[in-house]
């Protein structure tokens, strides 16, 4: 008797967990149906990301203007300028061939502003204790087309003071084939000249633009 009591409980069970089973198959398929399950998406996005970093650089490709020796006239201040030859007297032998530039490139990947500052001022470079004539001062031009977008100095430019930043170009490109300009110089030399070997250090400093 309890053998069958048993076998009647057990009957129960199953037959209580085979309706719980298509109870939850009968709930789960209706939540399916309005949208109120996870977990069944079509479509997923994920991202790829990277930065490039801003790389401000030039670099001179030309770093030398060298006039030379050059002449002074006994009663007037005597102009030279570097972008210009000189093939007679009065002359600096370094300019009697070619014109001859400082050419700054920007090599790095942002448009940069380019200032430039001398060691020496005119009156300390020149050296003509007694005239007030001397000079020293630059110009720059585009060295390819286009290279710089403003702040180019078209006409001569004096370095009256040392150490004072002077701008050269204020957004000079650094695409391929528009990123690089030159520099030139132009010393006027008084009767007074000393005589002796003259040199000034140029520094050039770009920031971005």
């Amino acid at each position: 008797m309890a053998e069958e009591a048993n076998k009647g409980l057990v009957a129960l069970l199953v037959a209580a967990i085979i309706v719980s089973i298509a109870g939850t198959l009968v709930s789960l398929n209706k939540l399916n149906q309005l949208g109120a399950l996870t977990g069944f998406a079509t479509t997923q996005q994920g991202k790829v990301n990277f930065t490039v970093s801003s790389q401000v650089s030039i670099t001179l490709t030309d770093n030398l203007v060298d006039f030379g020796t050059c002449d002074i006239n006994n009663t007037a201040t005597l102009y030279y300028e570097s972008n210009e030859t000189y093939s007679a007297s009065p002359s600096c032998s370094g300019l009697t061939t070619a014109a001859d530039y400082m050419v700054l490139e920007n090599n790095g990947n942002v448009n940069v502003s380019v200032t430039l500052q001398s060691n020496k001022d005119e009156e300390t470079f020149i050296n003509a204790p007694s005239s007030t004539e001397d000079q020293f001062a630059f110009m720059a031009w585009n060295d390819e087309a286009n290279s710089c977008g403003s702040g180019l100095p078209t006409k001569w430019v004096n370095i009256t003071a040392a150490a004072t930043p002077y701008t050269v170009c204020s957004n000079l490109d650094f695409e391929d084939p528009s990123d690089s300009i030159k520099i030139a110089f132009r010393i006027g030399l008084p009767p007074d000249t000393v005589p002796e070997t003259k040199e000034a250090t140029i520094t050039f400093t770009a920031s971005q633009a």
